[in-house]
């Protein structure tokens, strides 16, 4: 008859238990974290986020913050489509790609898109 299936973690205490299996983990506790306060140097951004929630709706009720931000992204992306159309009209100078150019056997070389021509899509401050 074979032995019964143990249906818990074993208890052995033996060399090849660690070998085989590792040391025994503790329970996993996960606590999800507040989306806005996601580290402790945000508290800034956070208070200019309440802040301008309030300040975009004078009189009336604030912008819910997901609200608010929902509407920051949608503006984002708008703005990213019309840089995407103007840039898709130009090409690179170093291999004549259409813009953007997302890898070239030039990237490195001064006169490819791919080295410096990013910047003009990143986010600034």
């Amino acid at each position: 008859m074979p032995p019964p299936v143990p249906t818990a973690y074993p208890t052995h205490t033996g060399w090849w238990h660690f070998y085989f299996r590792g040391a025994p983990k503790a329970p996993f506790n996960y606590t999800e974290p507040n989306p806005i306060e996601m580290n402790p140097r945000g508290t800034q951004e956070l208070e200019m986020l309440k802040r301008n929630c309030a300040l975009r709706r004078p009189g009336r009720e604030p912008y819910d913050v997901n609200e608010y931000l929902t509407m920051l992204i949608r503006i984002d992306d708008r703005s990213l489509k019309k840089q995407m159309v103007e840039l898709q009209q130009q090409c690179c100078e170093k291999c004549g790609e259409s813009l953007p150019v997302t890898e070239c056997c030039f990237s490195g070389e001064v006169a490819c898109w791919n080295t410096w021509g990013w910047h003009e899509l990143k986010l600034t401050l």
